[in-house]
């Protein structure tokens, strides 16, 4: 074991340098005891990503809290469910009240002065302990992990400021990972509320039997019965797709069960083709998501249905969308249900439902505003899946000593134990945007605040940049924002700047690149966003960036302000509201953008502050 420990590490047990304590029956504490208000009681349910929802949690009495000391709550203190589903840990930052853990629950807290508190949460978040957890539960019929299993936990235990450098680096993968959800969930949240609003008016109506394609199956769930048995399921061959690929609006790519190729050909009525429609019978009912277009031949399973569309009359993605959203989908639904919401929708239920019919164009203008509000989600999904794996490797390297963190990989321009502040990372992003694209001749200051701006917002990073845009000439602009970054640039040795006759340039100095590990762990996680907002910027010159970062300021200002604008009343608010040298700007062109963006995905979703009018 000692030969495991790493150099200046000791190997310990939680016991020994924690206090364990968790709270069992509460003597027979029951629901109908709950207080209106008073100190909090926390369960499992109410902790989502490390974090507390304090407004869902229940109340106790100040008697029935003064009946535990030994589980009442202090800053500092982690806790986790140690009954049913194990984990899901939080760390307990701020305590808006007196609080406690009910019964299901259990507290860690530091009780030696060489473990660090946040260093001890992220340990118990790692993947060591999660893997102790399963193996200690595994086989049991109610899953419980004991007190003493974690007394007894070996524990290895950097220097105290090694524990601390470990936790700052976790800690700021993890609010990287809080702000993409964050973002993802204001994305997705803004997509819904677009299109209801879009689809609530009183357009005519037509059923979902009446949009099926001209073909001898439009509308099919597999085979039952006798048509296929378990012992013809093949190791490989043509999937069997089912509930496991359908998820709300994304089909999952994995493949579990087979038939033949001989089996095939007598099932071949279930083939799933491109766009189709899928919808779940079992498990979760009514989940529905479309194929997409590199499915390959697959067949589907008798739990779900599938529905082919004629798609020169209607969207798949619509449809989809509608029976995962829409309220008067959902409506038809609850109705027709046998034994609950949802459950046991039949055929005639589906091919029942009705659906608004705009008009042709109206109605590719829909579908357009979906698929580009899908691929931003997309890009959002990523990052968070790309943030998830790298706090998933850099927790078991830090966490084991094979990866350490010696205080002097900090240096001076982010000195350990102090809070980076927004005009760094400001310079950072900006750093990359301008290594990127500095030789391009269309790129000057304008471009790169253009850049930056729209990289604020649609990548979701205001809360890391503190910027303040303006409706300046050249607006969306952030004059005080853009002299700190060329301060840092020059400071920072990374590069100068110059003016020509047309535009502001940068010329590279001699630490030119060395801003690229900051940009790693400040921003990687949303690298996929800015990457793409980066891309699609590239080609443009100073004017065309100038048109689509106000466009984009202008519709998230009325998304702040809980609107939902047209095509015309953003364009109308450029020219009105914001500096009059936009007009020189023909509308026409204002108007093509927005569908460019749409169809790119570049299509904001309420986030940050709105856009400032500078003091006369």
């Amino acid at each position: 074991m000692s030969a495991e420990v790493p150099e200046g590490w000791v190997s310990t047990t939680l016991g020994e340098t924690c206090v364990v304590k968790a709270r069992i029956g509460w003597r027979g504490l029951s629901a109908s005891e709950y207080a209106s208000d008073g100190p909090f009681l926390i369960a499992g349910k109410h902790i989502n990503n490390g974090k507390i929802d304090w407004d869902a949690c229940d109340h106790l009495t100040e008697a029935r809290y003064a009946e535990s000391p030994e589980i009442q709550l202090q800053k500092g203190d982690s806790i986790f469910s140690k009954d049913g589903s194990i984990g899901n840990p939080a760390f307990i930052e701020t305590l808006p009240g007196k609080a406690t853990i009910n019964g299901t629950m259990m507290l860690l807290r530091p009780n030696a002065i060489g473990l660090d508190e946040e260093f001890l949460y992220q340990f118990i978040c790692g993947a060591a302990f999660s893997k102790m957890v399963e193996e200690k539960v595994s086989g049991s019929s109610i899953p419980h992990i004991f007190q003493r299993d974690i007394v007894h936990f070996p524990f290895l235990l950097p220097p105290v400021g090694e524990q601390r450098r470990i936790a700052e680096t976790l800690r700021s993968v993890d609010r990287d990972i809080e702000l993409t959800q964050r973002t993802l969930a204001a994305a997705r949240a803004a997509k819904n509320a677009t299109l209801i609003s879009a689809l609530s008016k009183r357009w005519p109506e037509a059923t979902v039997g009446s949009l099926l394609a001209s073909t001898p199956f439009p509308m099919r769930s597999g085979p039952f019965g006798s048509a296929l048995l378990k012992a013809e399921l093949e190791a490989e061959g043509i999937p069997l797709l089912g509930i496991d690929n359908v998820q709300v609006e994304r089909f999952v790519p994995v493949y579990r069960r087979f038939v033949s190729e001989e089996k095939y050909r007598e099932l071949a009525r279930y083939t799933v083709f491109p766009n189709d429609v899928m919808v779940t019978i079992m498990g979760t009912v009514g989940r529905c998501c479309v194929v997409p277009p590199d499915v390959g031949t697959a067949i589907s399973s008798k739990h779900v249905w599938t529905i082919t569309l004629d798609q020169n009359r209607y969207s798949p993605a619509l449809l989809a969308w509608q029976i995962n959203y829409a309220p008067w989908v959902l409506e038809q639904l609850r109705g027709s249900a046998q034994g609950g919401i949802m459950a046991a929708i039949s055929s005639a239920t589906l091919r029942s439902l009705r659906v608004p019919m705009p008009p042709p164009s109206d109605l590719r203008e829909i579908e357009g505003l979906l698929l580009a509000s899908n691929s931003a989600i997309s890009t959002l999904e990523a990052d968070l899946d790309q943030a998830e794996r790298l706090k998933s490797a850099l927790s078991a390297d830090l966490l084991s000593g094979r990866v350490r963190v010696p205080a002097t990989t900090i240096d001076a321009a982010e000195p350990l134990g102090r809070t980076v502040q927004p005009a760094f990372k400001r310079a950072v992003l900006a750093a990359e945007i301008v290594h990127q694209l500095h030789k391009d001749a269309k790129f000057g200051s304008v471009k790169h605040e253009k850049i930056v701006h729209l990289c604020e917002l649609h990548a979701g990073l205001h809360e890391d940049l503190d910027r303040h845009a303006y409706k300046e000439a050249a607006g969306p602009y952030d004059p005080r924002a853009r002299r700190s970054v060329e301060t840092t640039f020059r400071n920072q040795k990374w590069f100068s700047t110059q003016k020509s006759d047309r535009r502001v340039e940068y010329v590279p100095l001699e630490r030119c690149g060395s801003h690229r590990h900051y940009y790693e762990r400040y921003f990687g996680a949303r690298h996929a966003s800015i990457q793409n907002i980066i891309d699609l910027l590239r080609p443009m010159n100073r004017e065309q960036c100038e048109i689509v970062a106000t466009l984009y300021a202008v519709w998230n200002d009325f998304l702040l302000d809980g609107k939902t604008p047209s095509d015309q009343q953003i364009v109308q608010s450029v020219l009105n509201n914001w500096h009059p040298s936009k007009r020189a700007i023909a509308e026409d062109r204002w108007l093509i953008a927005l569908r460019w963006m749409r169809a790119k995905g570049l299509v904001p979703t309420g986030v940050g502050e709105k856009t400032r009018v500078a003091a006369s």
